[in-house]
């Protein structure tokens, strides 16, 4: 085996911490590209919505006393889908939601959210 100097060692060392480095950056550009396609197929999934007769619930549910807590057991349907935003039609009243709080009625929907 070779007998590697100071200098040697710190050189590799160096080189260790800025692959490691790079393996990160790496990492977060993919986890940013993830969370992108999961939002264009959420999006596309609910284009697929449109016009479909309570075809959505609020992906979380809303505690007590929240201005959209009795939307909570009910289900909508999309009138329209924006970029980042859908009209949603409940019956009585319609709502501009973001996207990420509506869903397919298919899935489950969420835990109560958290304002704390």
């Amino acid at each position: 085996m070779k007998t590697l100097d100071r200098d040697a060692l710190l050189a590799e060392q160096a080189a260790l911490a800025e692959r490691a480095l790079a393996r990160r950056a790496q990492a977060k550009k993919d986890e940013e590209r993830g969370r992108q396609i999961r939002a264009a197929l959420h999006r596309l999934d609910l284009l697929g919505l449109v016009g479909v007769r309570d075809g959505v619930h609020l992906s979380c549910r809303y505690p007590a006393g929240h201005q959209l807590a009795y939307l909570n057991a009910r289900k909508g349907t999309i009138v329209e889908v924006r970029r980042t935003r859908a009209l949603v039609d409940f019956g009585d009243d319609k709502w501009d939601l973001a996207l990420d709080d509506v869903q397919p009625a298919s899935e489950p929907q969420g835990g109560f959210l958290s304002f704390r």
